[in-house]
């Protein structure tokens, strides 16, 4: 069996082979009581490599089968489309003048040789998702010492100390700048621009550790874990600017530059996505009055990732909960990202489509956006992938809705996805069902899934699916409305045999194994909250380039204000995440103003807070900021508390690489333990 499609390199272009699986390189409230029963993701099931696939009738029994053609599923999630009422992230784009910038140390790398494009083989273990850009390493900063020489520091316009360098990869249609980061400053930003651009994308330096922080705590290790990347700009350069506060020494910017990714296959160049994308793919304008596609093609985002330094793309789609509560969970594929450092480096693409049936023109719709996500489930039994993205996705979007009772029987079905990482296709035929057999084997010729019948097979009468299809969900339609039912897995599907078998994991399967914790309900029982902690707001952090002294907040109200009215407060992003209001597990964080410094100061503690107000005239109490966990346990985490003896003010991080940057680098400040316990993510 072919299980990928290879790129191969013509001059500096990569080419589609159609030699592997198709797409494996590839509102609100819940309807009905009842859900089916589905195969046990630990079950065994060796078939021998030339099994072959078992029409609908013979499947076994457990495995939802159902009830023929045109059969009602039991259980049913709504979907909803956001009105922009949760869109409240603030913009990473700054304004940028040309003449405030330092001049930037060069770091040129030549011309890729076609010889230097990767090929992506076959997989003996699976699909792959498609590459889009290959790693190249950098000599000149391949370690902290050899940044620290390229270094120019100068004078900001803040008040502290700024220094660039200019990466260039010649010829790249986008570059990702890799920084693997040892420290960096509190109160510090970094800055990426293309040559020319009057606007920097703007990331603080909490950020980018609460970034490599996630990926520790998800158990991922090496230098990988460690290492932030920047988002694509397009060009063939960008240039990175370090920025310090006043008063902040410049060593403490320990950085690593070892390797960019050179993205030779761009969302934006027309001539690349055609060689991509394939001829028999249909442009899903051309059948957006087909019933649900408008809906779920508003739900369908290109996946831009990292794995190692190399660029790969799949398909997405943002997905509804029971509660409709606007939580942006995202599914894909397992073999597209299956651990926390690819989920960091995650950029989505949305409303990414043409800008009219068969137009060679993108729509001006489209927005990218780099937000990164915590990863919450994955499993390679079902190839399902469950995500939460840390920024909101744009105004307009669908959240989808599905099927967790499952597809029972002969069912048509459609597909939007993103082929060679180009835009929206739609491709549509049948499933049969779930499988018996076995979808794919190892060299050995053993199945390499315990229980094969955790996937649907599909064979399309309309279009097909190809490399970067990867992920696209598989949707049904029921009273009108489109239900997802699976994410692509892989198969035989080409433009030479559009109709060659399909392979998409199973929904209801991976939604009673785990999804149900986050999507609503229980495998047993009718659907309830989630029991999963889904609601956590976050906590906004500022940095004071005046005092040096830290603001949080939890009212997006007051941190517009802050960044409108006060200039001296640097944005620094989501420190951490609290909830709101008062639940019998949690506890309140009482917050006061300092009239004396001008500062905040927090505390969990009612006899702490008693005595500030019996003795300490110059705090004013201001009530109950948020609320945070009781106590150890669950996912909460420790919010540690220092104290800094230079400005007599209180500093709060959840971030242990931070508390250990900290102790390391900031004499100033006495570690006073832990204060509370909170979450790094909602």
């Amino acid at each position: 069996m072919r299980t990928s499609r290879e790129w191969v390199a013509v001059g500096l272009a990569a080419v589609l082979v159609l030699a592997g699986c198709g797409g494996g390189s590839g509102g609100g409230g819940v309807a009905g009581v009842a859900q089916s029963a589905a195969a046990p993701e630990t079950a065994t099931a060796t078939q021998p490599a030339s099994a072959e696939f078992l029409p609908a009738a013979t499947l076994p029994a457990g495995t939802s089968a159902g009830a023929g053609a045109g059969s009602q599923p039991t259980r049913l999630i709504e979907g909803r489309i956001s009105d922009g009422a949760q869109t409240t992230d603030v913009t990473p784009f700054v304004g940028r003048d040309a003449q405030d910038a330092p001049p930037a140390r060069q770091i040129r790398l030549g011309v890729l040789s076609a010889a230097d494009v990767p090929l992506q083989k076959a997989s003996t273990s699976g699909p792959v998702p498609v590459r889009i850009g290959t790693g190249r390493e950098l000599q000149d900063t391949a370690d902290q010492a050899r940044v620290a020489a390229q270094l120019d520091w100068r004078p900001s316009r803040r008040g502290g100390k700024v220094a660039a360098l200019r990466f260039q990869s010649e010829g790249a249609l986008g570059v990702r700048v890799g920084l693997r980061v040892y420290s960096l400053p509190l109160g510090g930003l970094v800055r990426f621009h293309t040559d020319g651009s009057n606007e920097a994308y703007q990331v603080a330096a909490q950020e980018i550790q609460a970034t490599i922080q996630r990926n520790l705590d998800a158990g991922d290790t090496g230098e990988d874990a460690h290492t932030w990347w920047s988002p694509n700009l397009g060009g063939d350069a960008v240039t990175v600017e370090f920025e310090v506060p006043p008063g902040v020494p410049t060593d403490t910017v320990e950085v690593a530059v070892p390797a960019l990714s050179h993205i030779y296959l761009d969302a934006k160049d027309v001539a690349s996505l055609q060689q991509a994308a394939g001829s028999c793919t249909k442009d899903v304008n051309c059948y957006l009055g087909e019933q649900g596609v408008s809906a779920s093609s508003q739900a369908v985002a290109q996946l831009d990732f990292q794995l190692g330094s190399g660029t790969y793309v799949c398909t997405g789609t943002l997905m509804n909960d029971d509660r409709s509560s606007g939580t942006p969970y995202l599914l894909t594929a397992n073999h597209c990202i299956s651990s926390q450092t690819s989920a960091s480096s995650l950029a989505t693409y949305w409303f990414y489509r043409s800008a009219g049936c068969n137009s060679p023109v993108i729509s001006p719709a489209a927005i990218r956006t780099k937000t990164g996500a915590a990863l919450l489930y994955n499993s390679s039994q079902t190839d399902t992938s469950f995500l939460r993205l840390y920024g909101m996705p744009p105004a307009g979007v669908r959240y989808a809705a599905s099927a967790p009772g499952g597809l029972s029987g002969t069912q048509t079905v459609f597909s939007i996805s993103n082929p060679g990482g180009g835009w929206q296709q739609y491709s549509s035929g049948v499933s049969t069902g779930p499988i018996s057999a076995c979808p794919q084997f190892n060299s050995s010729g053993a199945c390499i899934f315990s229980t094969p019948s955790n996937f649907l097979r599909v064979n399309w009468s309309v279009g097909t699916t190809l490399g970067g299809s990867s992920g696209g969900g598989l949707f049904m339609n029921t009273n009108g409305t489109p239900y997802l039912v699976g994410q692509l897995y892989g198969g035989f599907s080409s433009c030479s045999a559009p109709n060659d078998n399909e392979y998409f994991g199973r929904f209801d399967v991976a939604y009673n194994a785990a999804l149900y914790q986050w999507l609503g309900g229980t495998p047993t029982t009718t659907p309830t909250t989630p029991t999963t902690p889904g609601s956590h707001v976050p906590i906004y952090r500022f940095y004071n380039t005046k005092t040096g002294t830290h603001f949080y907040t939890v009212s997006t109200a007051e941190r517009d204000s802050v960044r409108a009215k006060y200039p001296q407060y640097s944005y620094e992003g989501i420190g951490f995440y609290a909830d709101a209001s008062q639940s019998a597990s949690t506890t309140p964080v009482y917050r006061f103003y300092n009239t004396k410094t001008g500062a905040h100061f927090f505390t969990v503690s009612a006899q702490e807070r008693d005595q500030v107000r019996a003795k300490y005239a110059q705090f004013s109490y201001e009530g109950v900021a948020w609320y945070v966990n009781g106590g150890a346990g669950g996912t909460a985490s420790p919010m540690y508390r220092f104290y800094n003896v230079q400005t007599e003010t209180h500093f709060y991080t959840i971030s242990g690489t931070e508390r250990a940057n900290v102790i390391a680098k900031y004499p100033q400040f006495h570690d006073e333990g832990i204060a509370y316990y909170a979450w790094t993510s909602p």
